[in-house]
């Protein structure tokens, strides 16, 4: 009986769901830091005198820190309340058909 090649044909086989593997590691990793980023500027933004700036002001600030904002409800009261969502382009998006990926952060700060 003849054996050789049966690790080769092995390796092919399982090389594309290594690969897959890899690339999702990849997307989900990059989504969670860009995630965290837009919580971390969120929160910059609620801790640094919200009350004084214009939605307008929010979004430019959004903007010097590399997010694309879509969509912004800030809510005043006893607690300010900002709710935000953004795009971000997603690195291996072609595979999938996908572009880009929303994000959205929630966030409530007592004054």
């Amino acid at each position: 009986m003849n054996n050789k090649g049966q690790v080769l044909i092995l390796f092919l086989i399982l090389m594309p769901i290594i690969l897959l593997l890899i690339g999702s590691c990849v997307e989900l990793g990059s989504l969670y830091l860009n995630k965290l980023h837009f919580e971390k500027v969120t929160k910059s933004i609620i801790i640094n005198d919200i009350e004084e700036k214009e939605k307008n002001d929010i979004i430019n600030i959004y903007t010097s820190n590399d997010i694309k904002v879509e969509s912004l409800d800030i809510n005043y009261g006893d607690e300010i309340n900002i709710k935000a969502s953004a795009k971000v382009k997603s690195i291996l998006g072609k595979l999938i058909n996908k572009d880009y990926y929303v994000i959205k952060v929630d966030i409530t700060s007592t004054k």
